[in-house]
């Protein structure tokens, strides 16, 4: 028979693991906006600060905001729905 402890252990990283696999869509969002924001031409820099007035680069400046910030409640709240659920097995 396992001890509780380290089946507690195991749980903590199994209730991590999925969430942060949950959040993985937003991580993806996020980091292709941070691409397409900070690409290191000056041409492309130019391009989007330009265009429309700056509509695309304060655009894609909100979607890595909001990125960010969807980011922190979905990890926290994924990993707390799940190590909630877990705990009722155990």
């Amino acid at each position: 028979m396992k001890p509780r402890f380290a089946n507690f252990w195991s749980l903590i990283f199994r209730t991590i693991r999925n969430g942060l696999i949950m959040v993985l869509p937003i991580l993806f969002i996020g980091s292709f906006s941070v691409l397409l924001v900070y690409f290191p031409i000056p041409a492309y820099q130019n391009f989007i600060s330009t265009f429309l007035g700056g509509t695309i680069q304060h655009l894609l400046f909100m979607v890595l905001i909001s990125a960010w910030a969807i980011r922190a409640y979905s990890t926290f709240s994924t990993i707390s729905l799940i190590w909630s659920s877990w705990t009722e097995i155990l």
